[in-house]
This record gives structure tokens, C-alpha cells and sequence, in this order.
């Protein structure tokens, strides 16, 4: 006999003695029912998302930055380019999927920051050059497609965190200083006058590190690498005192990580590099509200760098990155809050590392340039279109014959439950004259479209 014929017989009715027989052998039926359509239903609520090609840049490039305007049309700004570091800026316009020039900054640069101003511009700020650490600023208008030159920092730096906060303002910390070494400076932009005024100093120095602003307004700094160190540690910027602060430290100490504040407040880190260039899987999530990090679901593959891009329907999406060793990955990753879980989804054509993505106004998410394994820097790019929630009219009754059955629908939805799919989910299987759906074609097309499951 083989397994499924087994399962299906301990689901058979046995030679009942007594009621308590009866009672038990049901209440063991229900339990396996339940865990069999928690498991199938809470792992994938969702149709699978997809890729497609989109156009390429104008110009290769990698370590730049892609801001999203309020005409929703994508800004992607210097970077380092095929041969050295670019000034030049393009716009993409989804409505066309097409490139087009938006001039270029005061001077070449990667490692930079670029924030979009609630008037629309954009402040690009920082970075470095095969010269030097930069302090240099500039603003881009999209209303005349024009730079400016902005007033410098008071601090050279890249590889820093820039982040709006409530009031417009623009909070710059940390990086690289101009020798090389990590700096606990931090500045604030005020757009209206064109000035920068220091905060307080940072409590500690480093660079590569992640910020997301709270709910409560404060900006939270997390982790970063310094002499050769990575560290657990965390920040909290408070704009009403002008002051840092410590905040709890991660669980883990990360470099190459990537934050994502959550539709609940709370805020993702994903990325974590282990010793011997192996990349680990953990994640975790900070609490404001308690001050407080908890690891949450693993990813299915380790990675740093990657892209982080959170979706409208508030899950999370993370594309590429730096695998184990020297490898570059092309596999991407979905995070649903709602059951603390990473999910493989439709990986991109292309393997990249130092890429960005960008959620449109669409609700689809561009992915720009980066680089290859071997260092090559490239200008394609890719859409991801995400898969819709499943529809409301989903039920048990898998072979539509109006009743939930041990022996059909729930044998049917255990067999998946356990990864059995096509053919073979169905082997076996005595349908009643009643029954709409038959065949796996059928079963299968009811699961993904009215119950949101993804299946091969």
C-alpha cells in the first residue's frame, strides 16, 4: 500500500466499539483538515508574481540612486559607470517605458544620497569619486529638467544615511569622512533657506549603515561596519531635541542590510553577511513602541545588498544581491507581515548586485542597472508585476460537488498541503457524480484563481 493509500486509509471508518471511538477518529480527522488548509492557504494567499523586460538605460550604471517623482515618472542618478564614475541623470516614464536625459550633476559620483523635497525636487548629497569623499549638493527640478548647484555639507562623506523627516527637512549621517574613516557627523537640509545645521553627534561611527523614520518622527539608524567590524548597534535621532540617542541593539550584526518601515510601524532589516563570505538568512524586526528587536522569518536564501522595495499591498519584495562567496543571485523574495514568512517568487532574467528598485505609482516595481559576477556593470532593467490576492469566493469544497468531503477535498488539500501537486494530487481518487471539478486542470485553476494559491 502505498502512502496515499495509507493516509486515505486512516481517514476510513473503523469498527466503532464505543462513541468515545467515534468522537476521537473525527475530532483527529478535523485537526488534520485544518492544519492541511492553514498550512496550504497561509503560505500563499497570493497569485504568483511575474518579471518582464522594461527598457534599458542610456547609460550602464551601478551604486546610483533611482528616486521616484511625484509625476511618477523614476530619476536614476550618476553611479559608477562601464569604464569609471558618471555625472549624468535619466528619467524613465512608465507610460512610455522609455528613457530620456535629465542633464547632469555638478560631479561624477557613487555612494551618494538622493531625497525627493515635498516641492518636488530632489537633493543629491555626498558620495565619492576617484578623487575624493564629496561634500558637494545639488537639486534637481523635474518642472524645467534642470540642476542647481545646492550649498555643501559642512562634512565630506558617502556611503551615508539621508532621510526626510516630518518637517521637509533632510537628515544626513554618518559615512565615510574625508579619510576614509567613518564619521559620527550628521547634518540637517532646510530646502526653504538652502542651508545645512549640524545636530549632535551621533553616538557612534559608522558607514554602510540602514535608517527608516518612525511613526513617532525620529529617525532609526542599525548597524554598519567599521575597522574591519560589524555591529548590532542603534541610533535614534530625535528632530524635536536635535539629539542621538541609543536605541536597543539588533539580534545580529549586519552589514550590506537593507530597512523597510512597515505598514504597522514596525521595521523590517533583512540582510546579514556571515563569516567566510557566507551569506546568513536571518531577519528581524524593531519595535518602536517597545524598543525592542525580534527575529522574524528566514529568508530562503541568504543575500546582502539586495534590492528592498515595499509593495502597496504592504508585503515586501527583495530582489538579487550578493550570495555566498563571490556569487551574484537572481532569485527574489516575498515578506507577508501577516504571517512573519519569506516566499520564493519569479526570480529576475538578470543576476545583479548594487541595483535599485523602485515601487511605481503602478504598483509595479523597476528594477535598475547594477552589476554582473564579474564585475561587468550593466543598463538593463526589469518590471515585477505582483500577484493579486485571492478571491473571496474560495471554500473547501475542492471538487465542487457542495459538500466537504475527508475522502476527496481534504485528501486533495493535504496531498498539497505536503507538496504533492499535478497528477498525482488526484491519484487515486473516487469523485462523487456530484463533482465539477475532476481533473487536476480544473482543481488546479480553482486553487490559484479563487483561493490565491501558487502551484507548479
Amino acid at each position: 500500500m502505498d502512502n496515499s493509500a495509507s493516509f486515505l486509509q486512516s481517514l476510513r471508518p473503523l469498527p466503532w466499539r464505543n462513541p468515545k471511538d467515534l468522537y476521537r477518529s473525527c475530532f483527529r480527522t478535523a485537526v488534520i483538515l485544518i492544519a492541511a488548509l492553514t498550512v496550504a492557504q497561509a503560505s500563499s494567499v497570493y497569485a504568483a508574481g511575474t518579471w518582464a523586460p522594461a527598457a534599458p538605460l542610456t547609460a550602464a550604471r551601478t551604486s546610483h540612486t533611482a528616486t521616484l517623482l511625484a509625476n511618477g515618472k523614476v530619476l536614476v542618478v550618476a553611479g559608477f559607470g562601464s569604464i569609471s564614475w558618471i555625472a549624468t541623470a535619466e528619467l524613465y516614464d512608465p507610460a512610455s517605458d522609455a528613457w530620456t536625459p535629465a542633464g547632469s550633476i555638478a560631479s561624477p559620483r557613487n555612494s551618494h544620497s538622493a531625497t525627493l523635497l515635498p516641492d518636488g525636487r530632489v537633493l543629491v548629497a555626498g558620495g565619492a569619486n576617484s578623487a575624493t569623499n564629496l561634500a558637494t549638493a545639488d537639486l534637481y527640478d523635474p518642472a524645467t529638467n534642470t540642476w542647481t548647484p545646492a550649498t555643501s555639507m559642512a562634512a565630506v562623506r558617502s556611503g551615508h544615511i539621508a532621510t526626510l523627516l516630518a518637517n521637509g527637512k533632510v537628515l544626513v549621517a554618518g559615512g565615510l569622512g574625508a579619510t576614509g574613516i567613518p564619521i559620527n557627523a550628521a547634518e540637517v537640509y532646510d530646502p526653504a533657506s538652502n542651508t545645512w545645521t549640524a545636530t549632535g553627534a551621533m553616538v557612534t561611527s559608522w558607514v554602510g549603515r540602514v535608517a527608516a523614520r518612525l511613526p513617532n518622527g525620529k529617525v532609526l539608524v542599525a548597524g554598519g561596519y567599521n575597522s574591519g567590524n560589524t555591529t548590532a548597534f542603534a541610533e535614534l535621532y530625535d528632530p524635536v531635541t536635535n539629539t542621538w540617542s541609543a536605541a536597543s541593539p539588533m539580534v545580529k550584526q549586519r552589514y550590506g542590510h537593507r530597512a523597510t518601515l512597515l505598514t504597522n510601524g514596525k521595521v523590517l532589516v533583512v540582510g546579514e553577511s556571515g563569516n567566510g563570505g557566507i551569506q546568513l538568512q536571518t531577519t528581524e524586526l524593531y519595535d518602536p513602541a517597545s524598543n525592542t528587536w525580534t527575529l522574524t522569518g528566514p529568508l530562503v536564501t541568504g543575500r546582502v545588498t539586495q534590492s528592498t522595495s515595499l509593495l502597496a499591498d504592504g508585503r515586501v519584495l527583495i530582489a538579487g544581491g550578493g550570495g555566498n562567496g563571490s556569487t551574484v543571485l537572481a532569485s527574489a523574495e516575498l515578506y507577508d507581515p501577516a504571517f512573519a514568512s519569506w516566499t520564493a517568487t519569479g526570480p529576475l532574467a538578470t543576476a545583479r548586485n548594487y541595483h535599485t528598485s523602485t515601487l511605481l505609482n503602478n504598483g509595479k516595481v523597476l528594477v535598475v542597472g547594477g552589476s554582473l559576477a564579474n564585475g561587468i556593470v550593466i543598463a538593463s532593467t526589469e518590471l515585477y508585476t505582483p500577484g493579486i490576492a485571492a478571491a473571496p469566493n474560495c471554500n473547501p469544497d475542492i471538487d465542487g460537488d457542495g459538500a466537504f468531503i475527508a475522502t476527496t477535498d481534504a485528501l486533495i488539500l493535504m496531498r498539497i498541503a505536503i507538496g504533492i501537486n499535478n497528477s498525482a494530487a488526484i491519484g487515486g481518487i473516487n469523485f462523487p457524480a456530484a463533482g465539477t471539478r475532476k481533473t487536476w486542470p480544473l482543481i488546479r485553476d480553482y486553487l490559484v484563481t479563487q483561493c490565491g494559491f501558487s502551484l507548479p
